[in-house]
């Protein structure tokens, strides 16, 4: 991350571009890996992508595009806790991933997430450990670790808490017992590594399981459940030990123009198309175009 960009270096480099010819879509993400993803989807030819170095950075840029009417500027934005902790955005230019992240919406909402377990992992020892922990699917074991550890993100923010959760070591309070995280030992591991925190394990815990929202999908992020993959393959799945940064590239590599065609996202991105006329996808389903 670039801490020396700000959102108005941002706006200044849409109006740089929107007026040099030729007049292309501008797309806003939030940083270089999103970018990345979504490159091969994208028609080079009549989009340019911007990465904005954060979520902070991209929210004051598009502000900027929408009170002074840019045209042909769309954002596709991480979801976060909009919805949940935020209000969702009212721009008509951004675009939100279909759950907390662009990692985790690509990972959780195709086959992706499953075809991943069974690439780094032995099936015979996948099948072993999902009938253990009577869970139909692989993919479903790193939502449990990841959803606890989401769920935490969620109470810090929610109660400013001041947890350091960044990079949170999944692999170091699982239970040995029973294979997945440990609450209590999540929760005191924070603390630890937090110099600001004021709270107690017991407040934590507290605030976790009074949250009225459910530890599912919606608060893992992709970080996480590369994390919790990467524990799972080597520990449980038989497989040679991966790191996260791994996983998640190898998630984005297998995103295919059809599993793309069924994020919402995209067909968010595709009504935005059909209302203004500008084109961002070079990966349409058959017989579709943007007029």
């Amino acid at each position: 991350m670039n801490l020396y960009v700000t959102g108005n270096d941002i706006y200044a480099s849409i109006l740089l571009l929107r007026g040099s010819p030729p007049a292309k879509t501008l797309v806003l993400v939030e940083g270089p890996s999103d970018s990345a993803c979504l490159a091969s989807h994208i028609d080079n030819s009549l989009t340019e992508t911007i990465s904005c170095f954060g979520a902070r950075n991209l929210d004051a840029a598009m502000a900027l595009v929408d009170s002074f009417m840019v045209p042909g500027v769309i954002a596709i934005r991480d979801s976060d806790w909009f919805g949940i902790l935020d209000a969702p955005s009212n721009s008509p230019n951004v675009v939100l991933t279909d759950l907390y992240d662009l990692d985790a919406s690509i990972m959780l909402s195709s086959e992706i997430g499953n075809r991943l377990c069974r690439v780094f992992g032995e099936q015979s020892a996948i099948d072993r450990h999902c009938s253990k922990l009577n869970e139909s699917s692989p993919i479903k074991i790193a939502i449990l670790m990841a959803a606890e550890v989401g769920l935490l993100r969620l109470v810090t923010a929610r109660h400013n808490l001041g947890l350091a959760l960044r990079d949170f070591p999944i692999h170091e309070v699982v239970d040995s017992s029973s294979g997945l995280i440990s609450r209590e030992r999540m929760v005191a591991l924070a603390i630890q590594r937090s110099s600001e925190a004021t709270c107690t394990i017991e407040e934590v815990i507290g605030y976790m399981t009074a949250e009225t929202v459910e530890a599912n999908v919606r608060v893992c992020s992709g970080h996480d459940l590369a994390a919790a993959l990467s524990v799972l393959i080597h520990r449980d799945w038989g497989g040679s030990k991966v790191v996260r940064s791994l996983i998640l590239q190898a998630a984005r590599s297998a995103l295919s123009c059809a599993e793309l065609w069924g994020l919402g996202f995209y067909s968010l991105v595709s009504d935005w198309e059909r209302s203004t006329g500008w084109a961002v996808w070079s990966c349409r389903p058959p017989s579709v175009s943007v007029a």
